[in-house]
């Protein structure tokens, strides 16, 4: 069918073949950017859709922090208090138990009416003590009930089937046992009984062994010991030095013998055993390892086991035979941020076919444009020139997009991976280190890519060019057909920010209906992106940036 502007002798509106070529491209080009823009807006929400329920788990439970150090190892499980607590700030305390073993879960046993409950296994059930309740607890039942005086314990331990606990009374320290009649003072150690505060904090730790107690006070990072019988009057105990440079430390039984498990330094993990009848402690084994959060140790006959929460609600286990490790594995991974990590790596995932989507539609709308639309413009200076297509503008800019952004896609991928894992904080070569790199990372992957944006301000603005114009044979230059400069081009780069907004729904459009297809940084900067090859030699040279 022929133009009817082309036989009626009208002139063809500027840009264009003709009067209908003008409005079947606007029509063409209307249809495809509406249809683009609800896509850009409901294809990234309905690929979160299956995230929606991991979300809706975030809304209730923002925080967990397992107290496993108040915890007891109770038929073949460890029993520990657990806070958590809710994104609308609601905090509620759970008892839970978990089966140290590869792939076990955390089950809440029951709701704690207390914030400071210490587990004690007695054999038979779980004793409950805090510092305002006492009772029992097992798989089916717990029992609770106030005590007539607030208690502030300072250390607890356990002997046969009562619970036992110091507390401060004046410049002396009391050791006190829990029984049904109320609490009973067994023994008092006078002032100057336990070694100097000295410049730190001054923690104790106490093992009960049968009539025996072992009594431990870290002060500056040395642990000392001392052993005393219960029903042995009043007096000073004997102190002796087992390690220095300590900082956690767990006290346990392994086969009978008094055991402590310590960290030194931030990534260190030792085992100390008391040798029979010597009174002399001996390493059993050295592990490197951070334990970052709350952690606890317990024996199972030779095999001595460490729970340790390198992040709120991510616990790692290690199993020790020996010198020998026979067990590293991950328990559990209740941090936020195992949700917000697959989260944003979805999220960035999402981004992948919304890139696309644009490259898409800037396709279908340079094809008609070929159809409908005159490439050629003559410039201010009578020469003629040949305006570069949507599609290879469009190719151009993915490519300086990969290579600008792609090396800051790849550490925020990778970062957001570690977070999902966030075990790798206890591994040997994770730790404090483990996060300078990650940061690290994204801190180069982000000068990368403000250097990268100077950059090509520069090479468009000197010679019209970046590695992407370049590959596709398309240049840069202002409207006059000369160089643009420095300033330009960074103006035009910086407007960018205003033509990818909606999925580059700006510059797509404005590029084409605009006359001499100028996005929004092309206008305010005065510049046209034309074809290599339609320029001159010695234009030519310079869009290849000699």
């Amino acid at each position: 069918m022929s133009d009817p502007s082309a036989t009626s002798g009208e002139a063809p509106p500027p840009g264009y073949r003709s009067a209908a070529s003008q409005a079947r491209f606007r029509t063409f080009a209307t249809v495809v950017l509406v249809l683009f823009g609800v896509l850009q807006f409901l294809g990234p929400m309905a690929m979160m859709i299956p995230l929606l329920p991991k979300m809706a788990a975030m809304q209730q439970t923002m925080l967990v922090r397992n107290e496993l150090g108040n915890g007891a190892f109770f038929e073949g499980e460890w029993w520990y208090p657990t806070l958590v607590l809710g994104q609308t700030g609601h905090r509620t305390m759970e008892l839970r138990s978990l089966r140290p073993e590869e792939g076990a879960t955390p089950v809440m046993r029951h709701a704690l009416p207390m914030a400071d409950a210490r587990l004690f296994a007695d054999g038979d059930e779980i004793q409950v003590l805090s510092a305002s309740q006492e009772g029992t607890a097992g798989p089916n039942h717990l029992s609770l009930s106030p005590v007539p005086s607030a208690r502030k314990i300072a250390a607890s331990t356990m002997t046969g089937k009562s619970p036992l606990y110091l507390r401060a009374s004046g410049a002396a320290m009391e050791l006190v046992e829990v029984t049904g009649d109320g609490d009973v003072t067994l023994h008092v150690f006078p002032p100057g009984s336990l070694p100097p505060r000295g410049t730190g904090n001054q923690s104790f730790r106490i093992l009960g062994d049968g009539r025996t107690l072992h009594l431990f006070v870290t002060t500056d990072g040395m642990v000392q010991h001392a052993a005393i019988d219960i029903d042995s009057p009043p007096g000073k105990p004997a102190w002796r030095t087992v390690t220095r440079g300590a900082g956690e430390l767990f006290p346990l039984l392994v086969e009978g013998s008094p055991a402590i498990v310590v960290s030194e330094g931030t990534s260190l993990l030792k085992g100390y055993v008391l040798a029979e009848g010597t009174g002399s402690w001996r390493e059993s084994f050295s592990h490197p390892r951070f334990l970052g959060g709350s952690a606890a140790a317990f024996a199972a006959g030779s095999r001595v086991t460490v729970l340790a929460e390198s992040f709120p609600g991510v616990i790692h286990m290690l199993a020790f035979e020996g010198p020998n490790v026979v067990a590293d594995v991950r328990l559990t991974n209740d941090h936020p941020m195992a949700i917000m990590g697959p989260m944003m790596k979805m999220g960035m995932l999402v981004q992948i076919p919304t890139m696309l989507l644009p490259l898409l539609a800037a396709l279908a709308i340079g094809r008609s444009m070929a159809a409908h639309r005159v490439p050629e413009l003559v410039a201010e200076s009578g020469r003629t020139v040949r305006l570069a297509s949507l599609e290879r503008r469009s190719l151009a800019h993915m490519a300086d997009l990969l290579i600008a952004c792609g090396p800051y896609a790849c550490a925020a991928f990778w970062m957001f991976g570690r977070f999902a894992n966030m075990d790798f904080l206890v591994t040997r070569s994770g730790g404090p280190a483990a996060f300078l790199g990650m940061f690290a990372a994204m801190a180069f992957g982000m000068a990368w890519m403000i250097v990268s944006f100077l950059l090509f301000s520069l090479m468009e603005g000197i010679g019209g060019w970046t590695p992407g114009k370049r590959l596709c044979g398309i240049a840069v230059t202002g409207d006059d057909l000369r160089p643009c400069g420095f300033g330009r081009g960074l103006l035009r780069n910086v407007c960018r920010l205003a033509d990818c907004m909606f999925g580059y729904l700006p510059g797509i459009a404005l590029v084409g209906f605009t006359q001499k297809r100028q996005r929004l940084g092309d206008l305010a900067s005065r510049t046209i992106v034309v074809e290599r090859a339609s320029l001159s030699a010695p234009e030519r040279e310079s869009a290849r940036g000699a």
